[in-house]
């Protein structure tokens, strides 16, 4: 059993966020490849605001604290992270609607760029007040998260 607290507001995490803002899927997609990463200590406020200015953000890799690309973001090098995050994609309900429905609010949740295109696409983002070390931990969270959200295992 995994005992574990949603992070309040005030909590300050280490987060990777890109270098470059995004205005739409097509750019990011276009530029994944030279995408750059620093990591950064944020509030979830902050996180919030670095997400509507359209940064990318991922867990936190073995990059000697130097700015690193999606190359340094495999398994091998992933080292620890706060957060998990769901990517709900093609969803019959609006985003609104579906957060109603679950059992565990996510700490953000917002809609991502293809949102109305493709369907109703949205990210939900469950921020955790201490770390979660290495593949084998977050796995074991990811997937104690989804049983314990049976609504979202529906979905994904």
């Amino acid at each position: 059993m995994i005992t574990y607290y949603i992070a309040p507001s005030d909590y300050i995490f280490n987060v990777s966020v890109s270098t470059t803002t995004y205005e739409s899927k097509e750019v990011f997609v276009d530029e994944a490849k030279i995408l750059r990463y620093n990591k950064q200590s944020v509030y979830i406020d902050t996180m919030c605001r670095l997400i509507k200015e359209g940064h990318s953000f991922c867990h936190c890799y073995d990059d000697n604290d130097e700015p690193f690309t999606n190359s340094t973001k495999t398994q091998a090098n992933f080292r620890y992270t706060s957060y998990i995050a769901y990517d709900i994609d093609d969803n019959a309900l609006p985003m609104d609607e579906y957060l109603t429905t679950l059992t565990y609010q996510p700490t953000i949740s917002y809609t991502t760029m293809n949102d109305g295109i493709k369907g109703n696409r949205y990210r939900l983002v469950y921020c955790f007040d201490k770390k979660i070390i290495g593949t084998e931990q977050y796995m074991q969270w990811y997937d104690v998260m989804l049983d314990e959200k049976n609504d979202i295992q529906r979905i994904i």
